[in-house]
């Protein structure tokens, strides 16, 4: 497995030097791929995590409102830079 961390615009340059190195192995960083998305919540929590599969990409659209809502509540409300939101649900 792979974690891809880096700006947006370096993607493109990134995968263009490492991009061969990479084939066949599961890169993190959002995906449409069921078994890829087993394999980071098995990754998740195997180091302790209580991980949810929020579904394909185009739920990424609701997890970006939610940080902008997260960043926006920290700026106006002066609250560290360590908040964050806590789903409350069933225990497995």
């Amino acid at each position: 497995m792979v974690v891809l961390a880096v700006p947006y615009p370096a993607v493109d340059g990134v995968l263009a030097v490492v991009g061969d190195a990479l084939a066949g192995k599961v890169l993190i960083d959002a995906g449409d791929d069921d078994q890829a998305r087993q394999t980071v919540v098995e990754l998740t929590r195997s180091i302790g995590f209580r991980p949810v599969d929020a579904g394909p990409l185009v739920m990424a659209r609701a997890l970006e409102g939610l940080a902008l809502l997260n960043i926006m509540l920290q700026i106006r409300n002066n609250w560290p830079w360590q908040a964050g939101f806590k789903l409350v649900g069933p225990t497995p």
